[in-house]
């Protein structure tokens, strides 16, 4: 038997995604003697009669929505990186600037922090490899985007498309 009896949930779709699996999952609760009770649907949840062909629908309409959630969300973010906006987080050298109150957020040139991106690139050049930049970083406390600089830091500033002046999304 379960350690509880009652289990409240805000909507089916917080018990998974997938159409088939929920109902396994349903089934498995149910089987362990809890009842299950959605709130925003103000209902308990069964697969009994007609309730399993219902839970059946919610489930693919549950997971066809994240499906297209998610190409939606895809959608936005390559249109805001084809625009020249940001599409991920926080890259060293740059800063995320808003210009206006909900205006899409752009990256900024970070000048102390794009100094040492050409430092790096410099150092390459000169046949310092990722050990020795790395270590020289850290022997002078330059701050790195984790702190510290390491090997693979070094190795990510220098094969980012985006310093070389290409922003790729994707």
């Amino acid at each position: 038997s379960a350690p509880f009896t009652v289990l409240i949930v805000s909507e089916q779709s917080r018990l998974g995604r997938d159409s088939i699996r929920t109902l396994g999952v349903i089934q498995e609760i149910i089987e362990a003697d809890v009842e299950i009770y959605s709130y925003l649907d103000d209902k308990q949840i069964t697969l009994d009669g007609s309730s399993k062909i219902i839970s059946m629908v919610t489930s693919y309409s549950d997971e066809d929505h994240g499906v297209q959630t998610g190409k939606r969300i895809t959608d936005t973010l390559r249109r805001r990186a084809e625009n020249g906006q940001v599409a991920g987080g926080r890259v060293f050298g740059y800063s995320n600037h808003r210009p206006a109150p909900k205006s899409p957020v752009v990256r900024v040139v970070d000048d102390a922090q794009a100094a040492v991106v050409r430092r790096i690139f410099e150092m390459a050049r000169d046949g310092s490899g990722l050990r020795r930049i790395a270590s020289q970083l850290n022997r002078e406390g330059v701050a790195g985007p984790r702190s510290t600089w390491s090997n693979t830091g070094v190795r990510e500033v220098l094969h980012r498309d985006l310093y070389r002046g290409v922003v790729t999304y994707g």
